[in-house]
């Protein structure tokens, strides 16, 4: 008993449970009864643990994430100026001038490709 009245277990919530402890009792054969006041202090400790966890729990879910109102940091990878330099020096595709340019180029690569075909033929 001086366990339980030096813990922090209101005197409410003891006398409660104490109730409790006998509602709840199973005896096990005829007979069988609360000897010791052991299983009461079982039972209030236990009892005053679970509601002392659930009270905790509901505070933590009432609390704000911080991490949610925290920016999210988006990196941005630099680009080396070596690669800059290299981009700027390369020309871009040489562009057909008109029409008459495009087939002339499109005959000679038509006359390679039958070359090509005639050679895989005599091998």
């Amino acid at each position: 008993m001086y366990e339980v009245a030096k813990s922090k277990i209101p005197v409410e919530e003891a006398l409660s449970g104490l109730q409790e402890a006998f509602d709840h009792y199973v005896p096990k054969y005829s007979g069988d009864t609360i000897r010791a006041f052991a299983y009461i202090k079982q039972h209030l400790f236990h009892k005053h643990y679970v509601t002392s966890q659930r009270t905790l729990a509901s505070q933590q879910t009432e609390k704000p994430l911080s991490y949610a109102n925290k920016k999210r940091v988006i990196r941005k990878e630099m680009t080396p100026d070596w690669l800059k330099e290299n981009e700027e020096l390369e020309s871009p595709a040489p562009a057909f001038k008109d029409d008459a340019h495009f087939e002339e180029e499109k005959k000679k690569l038509a006359e390679s490709l039958r070359e090509l075909e005639q050679e895989l033929k005599n091998n």
